[in-house]
């Protein structure tokens, strides 16, 4: 689950701002090297906030650069053994999306370029 808040910076949509926020859980099952059985489930938790100052380009283009503050919390769930370690991560990052597409559920013509790169500044495991 994320939203995100799209602000322009000018009269014009060339120049924007935004702010995202973003939560994911999942579950993982571990299993039994010896017998291939369940032998654990791992829940992940996951929250992010990206800020980001960006600029559209001709054509369906967009290129962004901003930063991001992420929270990760991982668990044993079951058995339940009441370990659980968290993590904080500061990062800078760009990204470049090109986007023709006709359709966002199921496209039939348009192409689709993406490229991203990510710098991790500062990771840490808060203690628990």
């Amino acid at each position: 689950m994320r939203t995100e808040w799209y602000q322009s910076l000018a009269a014009g949509p060339v120049w924007f701002a935004s702010a995202r926020i973003g939560y994911r859980r999942d579950d993982a099952t571990v299993y039994d090297d010896d017998t291939l059985r369940p032998a654990a489930i791992v829940r992940t938790c996951s929250g992010i906030v990206p800020l980001s100052l960006g600029r559209r380009l001709l054509y369906g283009g967009q290129v962004r650069v901003g930063t991001q503050y992420r929270r990760l919390s991982l668990a044993v769930a079951i058995p339940d053994t009441a370990e659980d370690f968290r993590f904080t991560e500061d990062s800078w990052f760009g990204d470049f999306r090109f986007d023709t597409l006709d359709s966002f559920g199921l496209p039939t013509r348009g192409h689709l370029l993406s490229a991203a790169a990510q710098y991790v500044g500062r990771a840490q495991l808060i203690s628990t």
